[in-house]
């Protein structure tokens, strides 16, 4: 597939490292720490050990890179890693002291973190189903992984004022939420030509926005001008005084629609008289091997079937199909990892892409081979035997975990999911139904996108801190426009499960 991973050097690996090992000598402190190794994706947890992320543009890794991945997080970190809703991996719990030996590791399978944080280029998602949609208009992962390629050799990819996200969407459906982030493409076709609806100044968070159309169509060939100007209209006039006004919205609203497009026009020219070079795209293939080693499993058990029906989908590519592997919380096992990885490595190379709701998606599994992929899926992903609806919902780490998080979704998902088991719901009318929780304002469970979203908080009752959620509803798209959910209300911990019963109820 030719995505060249943006590959920390060994000098760069080096400094890091003398830096943490600083850290452990207590010679500078976590915040000094964090200045270094932030922008390479590799952060402090609450419990004093370190995450790190890997990047993987348009959710893309080989099935031998997921392998490594496993074995280095069984051998370095926890007994688990974890997909986010960025299309990427997250190794935790990883000692400081195997910081570094973790970075030389990927290294060696082509994988790398540059710009998995900070005030950096961060990863360049696309819709997971690309390439093999019957209803997408083209193929945008190739433009994400060159737009990615491209933007990890420049400098001053890394050195802006805040976090700058771009994403490629393959259809009007928009399943990535390009209509709401800092630079977004939507695939079109116009008299014949391929190309994009672009999207500018979007994004979730404590101030979240929908993004503005930048431009109605733009030929392929212009991808990287569009995505170098803003870039450098960010890099100049955005805000490096306060954090909390630095992304590239702030920068819309301050400035103003006539003066935000006046600029990035001037840029535009710019980019396009330094005559720059073209964008590679990569050749990405959807097929099956060619005498794949393997036994065909036939069944025709009601189970297999009910899971088929749920989990298993044509692509446009005849007798091929894509899975879906749900996850909990997005965390998947090493072990699992090394099993799932060494099964589909000899159905196809390219099999795997991570989605925005932490899961996994197969691609290019021949029909007659699905009774394979089962007997594993149901040992390694408990989700798998219920309704799609448990595994589309999102729950960020929270308190748990993230330093700046407030409550703990992840238990009122755990407990929202035993809820459901007693009272045994019927589910499987809702496979599409997102509901998404946030350990605080900042979005990271992306509740600003959810049917219904929550919002961790404190709020003090009778001099009392208790914990309450806010409520969001209705995310939608209007007049080519995504309208982020409201918030409608607000309600004690407590009693958030419950309302998400009532809530499911009504629309069965």
């Amino acid at each position: 597939m030719n995505y060249q991973s943006p590959i920390l050097l060994d000098s760069e690996i080096n400094e890091l490292e003398i830096y943490i090992n600083k850290f452990i000598a207590e010679e500078i402190s976590a915040v000094e720490l964090k200045h270094h190794l932030a922008p390479a994706g590799i952060y402090e947890q609450k419990n004093k050990m370190f995450m790190v992320r890997i990047r993987c543009a348009a959710g893309i890794i080989s099935p031998s890179q997921l392998k490594s991945v496993a074995l280095i997080s069984q051998k370095f970190a926890g007994n688990e890693f974890h997909i986010t809703t960025r299309q990427q991996l997250q190794l935790h719990d990883v000692p400081p002291e195997n910081i570094a030996i973790v970075l030389k590791e990927l290294k060696k399978v082509n994988l790398a973190l540059r710009g998995g944080g900070g005030n950096t280029l961060r990863n360049v998602i696309a819709s997971p189903d690309s390439g093999i949609s019957e209803s997408e208009v083209f193929d945008v992962a190739p433009y994400a992984v060159a737009i990615s390629n491209k933007l990890v050799t420049e400098a001053d990819s890394f050195k802006l004022p805040r976090k700058f996200k771009i994403a490629f969407a393959n259809s009007e459906n928009d399943n990535v939420y390009a209509r709401c982030t800092d630079l977004g493409f939507i695939a079109s076709e116009k008299d014949g030509q391929k190309g994009f609806k672009v999207f500018a100044a979007g994004g979730m968070g404590r101030k979240a926005q929908s993004g503005n159309i930048l431009h109605d169509f733009i030929p392929e060939e212009e991808v990287y001008f569009v995505v170098e100007a803003i870039k450098k209209l960010f890099d100049k006039y955005g805000n490096r005084e306060n954090r909390n006004q630095a992304r590239i919205r702030f920068l819309w609203n301050s400035l103003g629609k006539e003066k935000f497009i006046e600029l990035y026009n001037e840029e535009l020219e710019n980019v396009k008289n330094s005559n720059p070079e073209k964008l590679v795209l990569s050749d990405i293939e959807n097929k099956a091997n060619n005498n794949i080693p393997l036994d065909e499993k036939i069944l025709t058990s009601e189970k297999f079937s009910l899971w088929k029906k749920r989990y298993a989908r044509p692509q446009k590519q005849t007798g091929l199909f894509s899975v879906d592997i749900p996850f909990i919380f997005g965390n998947i096992k090493n072990d699992d990892a090394v099993t799932l990885a060494d099964l589909i490595s000899k159905i196809s190379d390219n099999s795997i892409r991570f989605t925005l709701n932490q899961n996994i998606m197969l691609r290019n599994i021949p029909e007659n081979f699905l009774g394979n992929i089962y007997e594993i899926i149901i040992k390694i992903s408990p989700l798998s035997e219920k309704s799609r609806f448990l595994g589309n919902c999102i729950a960020c780490t929270g308190a748990a975990v993230c330093k700046i998080g407030i409550a703990q979704p992840r238990k009122l998902l755990k407990a929202l999911s035993d809820k459901l088991d007693e009272i045994n719901l019927s589910l499987d009318e809702l496979p599409d139904m997102k509901i998404y929780l946030s350990g605080c304002p900042n979005s990271c469970g992306q509740h600003h996108i959810a049917d219904l979203g929550f919002a961790g908080r404190i709020k003090r009752i009778n001099d009392e801190r208790k914990f309450y959620y806010t409520v969001f509803k209705n995310a939608e798209v209007k007049n080519d426009i995504l309208c982020l959910a409201k918030e409608i209300d607000e309600i004690p911990e407590e009693n958030v499960v419950n309302y998400i019963i009532e809530y499911l109820k009504k629309h069965i």
